[in-house]
């Protein structure tokens, strides 16, 4: 391949509108209003196509039909349209959506698979986008979707659960006899059936259960396979540079395509990424100097687009959470004894690691188990953080051992081990609320010296669990990302956390 990136999915039809009076026009408004999407949208590639019916996005490049961005009602409008799809790049949306499509689910939890919706994947995203570009004071466009239940800080993942939920708690209407009997009747009055008065809640129910929308979009595209699918490079002339996209509120979501070989392809993907998070550091920093500066007064930076950036570590890493949990711990004994007289079996077995064990560098290690419900269902996950622990407390030798506090609203069990192989044969119990502070004020109260404290938890916390726990030294291995309401606890308390989530796509 001549260069790492995705494949370009149109041609550029109209380069002439990058030096257009209404796109200048749009860029000073977006500046001067949402300056940190200003900045990501200069590095990054605007196509002007005929073959896209409004905007775009494939998460790579931004793709814009020249009429429907003329045609808007306002300069801000146009600046409303550049900063959506920008968006769209920055959390990743295409990526993400492609990679669901690719594995088949959603989200497991616990037993349970939560089913893909590409539709109603882009649907969240538009929301939380819409709402964040509203605050920034830029000219919302009505066909697009907004609801004001939803936050420009929220998690696109939260609201996709929302609205599935929302979804599966609509009444499946039963047709009568009559209606059975004259179906070719119901099928011209109203096959859709919604009648929901909000247009966006309209909007979101027609596209959200019916696969034939984008079926037919589809089909309505095909005329342009011939003449598109070799544009940007492609020489496969089977990939359809429509395949899989959906269309929901102003714009369309594409699916981004790669050429060459399997491992080409994969660099090719990586190379995307980090291009894309360094124009998000770039943008976050240029932004806080800015503000420092005194020259704009701005909306604070969205969590989702803070969290995208790579230092806040948004961004895919390469390096595994027990990595990260394993960095955490040796810097607590750093500079301490170690010896290679015997090898770490069960890291070896687990993770085909092979590192020296410290001697001596630690007194106790303490683990808190939250024994909520909603921690306890993700098994798999509690099964591999259990046993990441072990290996641990095999690897550290502390001198009096370990301690496992299990812990709800209150303390229900404590347990002393000397060895991974009996931490791992205590029985977890299930049942109680989420209140981590009882494990930290127990230890306080009987005593308990330790050289480390890792909870495991899904930090459904208050704000004084979370400031009591980072006030005691304590680290969060969290089973899942919180929300929005626990998750601005979790950032305002400084707490040091790990996402301990072996899946890739978790948000």
């Amino acid at each position: 391949m001549s260069k790492l990136r995705a494949r370009q999915l149109f041609t550029n039809d109209h380069p002439e509108q990058a030096n257009s009076k209404p796109y200048v026009k749009a860029l000073i408004i977006l500046q001067a209003k949402a300056q940190v999407y200003y900045s990501i949208l200069a590095n990054t590639d605007v196509i002007w196509t005929d073959a896209i019916a409004t905007g775009a996005t494939d998460g790579v490049y931004v793709y814009l039909n020249k009429d429907f961005f003329r045609g808007l009602a306002s300069d801000s409008q146009r600046a409303f349209l550049l900063a959506h799809e920008v968006s769209h790049i920055v959390l990743r949306h295409p990526q993400r959506g492609k990679a669901f499509m690719d594995r088949g689910y959603f989200r497991q939890v616990g037993p349970k698979q939560i089913s893909y919706d590409s539709g109603l994947f882009n649907q969240a995203a538009d929301y939380v986008i819409n709402a964040d570009l509203v605050k920034h004071d830029l000219e919302f466009i009505p066909d697009g979707l907004l609801d004001a239940d939803i936050d420009r800080n929220q998690l696109v993942d939260d609201v996709y659960m929302q609205l599935v939920k929302k979804q599966d708690e609509q009444p499946k209407q039963k047709p009568t006899q009559e209606n059975n009997d004259d179906s070719d009747d119901d099928n011209k009055d109203g096959g859709k059936g919604n009648s929901q008065g909000d247009n966006s809640s309209t909007t979101s129910g027609n596209r959200s259960s019916n696969d034939t929308d984008d079926q037919d979009q589809n089909e309505t595209d095909q005329d342009h396979t011939d003449e598109d699918s070799d544009q940007g490079g492609g020489s496969d002339l089977s990939n359809d540079p429509m395949e899989d996209s959906t269309t929901e509120g102003i714009d369309t979501h594409l699916v981004p395509q790669y050429d060459g070989t399997e491992e080409e392809q994969e660099a090719s993907q990586r190379e995307d990424t980090d291009r894309i998070a360094d124009a998000v550091d770039q943008a976050i920093d240029q932004v806080q100097a800015s503000r420092d500066r005194g020259e704009h007064n701005q909306p604070e930076i969205a969590d989702g687009l803070i969290g995208a950036s790579r230092r806040n570590g948004g961004t895919a890493s390469a390096t595994d959470w027990r990595a990260e949990l394993a960095d955490r711990v040796t810097r607590v004994s750093a500079g301490q004894e170690s010896t290679w007289s015997r090898i770490n079996r069960r890291r070896y077995i687990n993770t085909g690691v092979i590192a020296p064990s410290r001697v001596g560098s630690f007194d106790r290690v303490v683990t808190t188990m939250d024994t909520s419900y909603s921690v306890q269902q993700y098994a798999d996950r509690v099964e591999s953080f259990m046993t990441e622990a072990a290996s641990l407390i095999d690897t550290l030798a502390p001198a009096s051992g370990a301690t496992l506090v299990q812990c709800g609203h209150y303390v229900t069990q404590v347990d002393e081990v000397m060895s991974g192989d009996e931490f791992l044969d205590i029985n977890i119990v299930e049942g109680g609320g989420t209140y981590m502070a009882s494990s930290v004020e127990w230890l306080e109260e009987n005593g308990i010296e330790h050289d480390i404290h890792l909870i495991f938890t899904d930090g459904e916390m208050g704000a004084d669990d979370y400031r009591i726990c980072a006030e005691s030294g304590a680290i969060l291995v969290l089973v899942v990302m919180p929300d929005h309401y626990y998750r601005q606890n979790l950032i305002a308390s400084g707490i040091d956390y790990i996402l301990a989530n072996d899946d890739p796509l978790a948000a």
